[in-house]
């Protein structure tokens, strides 16, 4: 009697766990009997809905677009302060004794804040704000005498809308809640097994002829699976279509982290939420490049 053989998927990563349940679920969708099974249908239909959460998920988890607005509009403040420095300091070796006098003084403000294009990004929205601030209320006359202004004008402009930026980033990342990626495939697991339990019954009871290429096709995707991406054990009767004996569930070993399976057998395959499987954890670094972050997940 052919029955699906047990896999644990708790340890595959994002990826290769969503690829499994998404051949699965096509698979199933695709066959008439299954698909229109009063005991099968309802089961189907909520492991459905728990792969689609999943794809949300896993979308959820890729970079935020608002990472290379924050890009471009930090690039142009840089060159906004750069120009507004190398201006200053053109003006201190200016042969008029009173612009250069007024040159020496923004300059050693500029020294005084010490402001770098590469430092961290929120660190220089913090000293540009308190800079730009300066120039607007302590050194008005300076900055017009030398002609600065519009330099002035446009490093405030940048400045305020990366932080506007940022901050509309953050709240983007707020709504998503943590762990959304590991909660949604436990609840594709447990859909998952209740929906397999249901397919071995059926076939126990009815007869598994009408049932045996559903059954086949996943075996042969478990097995491929475990050998693969899970490096788990394979029993020589997996794939065979045969009763599975031992009731095995594979190991605990540490899942190979390689390339998303090919699928094996026949059926369409489906194109997940996005080309490249997400990282497992994230964050930004303190370095230039920290907002040109991808969101972290669960692996």
């Amino acid at each position: 009697m052919s029955q699906v053989s047990p896999i644990t998927l708790e340890v595959a990563n994002a990826g290769g766990h969503f690829m499994y349940v998404t051949y699965v679920t096509n698979q199933a969708n695709a066959h008439v009997v299954i698909a229109a099974h009063p005991k099968i249908a309802p089961l189907l239909a909520r492991l459905n809905a728990c792969v689609a959460q999943e794809n949300q998920c896993l979308k959820l988890s890729q970079k935020s677009f608002l990472s290379d607005d924050l890009k471009t509009m930090d690039d142009r403040r840089d060159k906004v302060f750069l120009g507004y420095k190398y201006s200053v300091e053109a003006f201190v070796e200016f042969p008029v004794a009173d612009l250069a006098a007024t040159a020496k003084v923004l300059n050693q403000h500029i020294k005084d804040y010490g402001i770098d294009v590469r430092m961290q990004r929120d660190r220089e929205s913090g000293l540009l704000l308190n800079f730009i601030d300066d120039l607007q209320t302590k050194y008005p006359a300076e900055v017009a005498k030398l002609n600065l202004t519009p330099f002035v004008e446009q490093m405030k402009l940048a400045n305020d809308a990366y932080i506007e930026l940022s901050s509309q980033r953050t709240e983007e990342r707020t709504k998503q809640s943590t762990g959304a990626l590991a909660n949604a495939r436990k609840q594709t697991d447990a859909a998952y097994r209740e929906f397999i339990q249901m397919v071995n019954a059926v076939a126990l009871v009815e007869g598994d002829a009408a049932y045996a290429d559903f059954i086949d096709y996943t075996n042969e995707l478990i097995r491929h699976y475990k050998q693969e991406v899970l490096n788990q054990p394979v029993s020589s009767q997996q794939g065979s279509g045969s009763t599975p004996s031992g009731g095995e569930q594979g190991g605990t070993t540490t899942p190979d982290n390689g390339d998303t399976p090919e699928q094996p057998g026949t059926g369409t395959e489906p194109t997940p939420g996005d080309d490249d499987e997400p990282d497992t954890g994230g964050g930004g670094s303190t370095g230039g490049d920290d907002d040109d972050d991808e969101g972290g997940l669960a692996g």
